[in-house]
């Protein structure tokens, strides 16, 4: 082949490649915009719930009450560590006021109206975890819990639908299923027929700010998983980026107060271990630290076998005391084991009687309540 003809096909390639290096760093900046623009609008949740926690009258000084509120920065197993004092420190200021807190709720049960609405907002404006707890609650009641269920039924009714075309009979559990997101897409109309509108952000906003006015049922909640509505991406993106830079240090925090649901999670997370969509994207809320891992397992152990030592059978839903340790243990070395061992019998010294304590049995209930229900009621423990 001629020199003369390599020379265009070389420009063509040539035109191709800058074409496509232009394209590549167009979408990094819109990446890296899209990413500084969500993190001041989750600063500015920070910001409030700091300036609230100064201003209410709490046992701890406004330097340790603004420390609460500051802004949580991706990093190492230690930075969560150390955030996580920051929400200890908020979370005691909070014991302070959480009964007259408590006392101020206005008692809502079903559908919402305005100024139902209104009251929880004043309430939340002027600090009041709960008040912001329960307005997520609502907020993800009837911002996308409906379309939720509107999916589940479409699936679950297209499911139905092929069985009935082959000629076979659909699992009792497929058209329980079915009947449950029925009822469920009725009651969410009833209920939110009247309701106010809210913003697409309110459901994260509102819990991210209870959660760090430390109120530790909001902290539970948004550290497994905060209120995402998929069906509004630009919210969506919100609310993933603040999980990720305070869902680690928000279960550290109940980690460290002896929760054993939060010191179960970070064994895993530490770990490594388990599916994860964010880390498949290459997205963590926490390092892989095998060695904090083998701590919080031998923490898990340690609580786990003194509430079974009380009460045969309580964690029978966090499986063996042991398994964390052995799927752990292999990947840290004799120091690393040491030292975990160690922090771990350090921090199960610190834990109060009511963290060994097993938890008292679920009580009957004639009708079990709602998905919402429950956030509510969560929200108002």
């Amino acid at each position: 082949m001629s020199d003369a003809n390599q020379t265009p096909r070389f420009r063509r390639t040539k035109r191709v490649a800058v074409v496509l290096a232009g394209l590549l760093i167009l979408v990094v900046a819109l990446l890296v915009l899209r990413w500084q623009l969500a993190t001041q609008r989750i600063d500015q949740v920070a910001t409030k719930a700091a300036t609230l926690a100064a201003t209410r009258k709490v046992a701890v000084s406004g330097d340790d009450a603004r420390r609460a509120g500051a802004p949580a920065r991706l990093g190492g197993a230690s930075e969560a560590a150390g955030v996580a004092a920051m929400h200890m420190s908020s979370v005691d200021a909070y014991r302070e006021r959480s009964a007259d807190d408590r006392a101020a709720l206005p008692h809502i049960r079903g559908a919402m109206d305005g100024a139902a609405l209104a009251r929880l907002q004043t309430l939340a404006d002027a600090g009041n975890a709960r008040a912001a707890c329960i307005l997520s609650a609502q907020a993800t009641k009837c911002n996308f819990l409906p379309g939720v269920v509107r999916d589940s039924i479409t699936q679950l009714s297209a499911g139905v639908a092929l069985h009935h075309e082959r000629g076979s009979i659909p699992s009792p559990e497929m058209l329980r299923a079915l009947e449950h997101s029925r009822t469920s897409a009725s009651a969410l109309a009833r209920e939110c027929a009247g309701a106010p509108a809210m913003p697409p952000d309110a459901a994260w906003r509102y819990l991210l700010q209870s959660a760090l006015l430390g109120y530790e049922p909001a902290m539970l909640l948004f550290s497994q998983w905060p209120p995402v509505d998929f069906g509004e991406p630009n919210t969506s993106v919100d609310a993933v980026i603040a999980y990720l830079r305070y869902s680690g240090s928000l279960t550290e925090a109940l980690a460290q107060r002896g929760d054993l649901n939060a010191i179960t999670s970070l064994t895993w997370e530490y770990g490594h271990h388990g599916p994860n969509v964010l880390q498949a994207l290459g997205l963590r809320a926490l390092p892989a630290d095998p060695t904090r891992a083998l701590m919080y397992a031998y923490v898990r152990e340690g609580v786990m076998l003194r509430r079974e030592a009380e009460r045969p059978g309580s964690t029978a839903a966090y499986g063996q005391a042991h398994a964390a340790v052995e799927r752990v243990l292999p990947a840290v070395d004799e120091a690393g084991r040491q030292w975990a061992r160690q922090m771990a019998d350090q921090m199960l010294a610190t834990f109060t009687p009511d963290a060994l304590r097993p938890s008292a049995p679920a009580s009957e209930q004639a009708e079990e309540p709602t998905l919402w229900q429950q956030l509510e009621d969560i929200c108002r423990e």
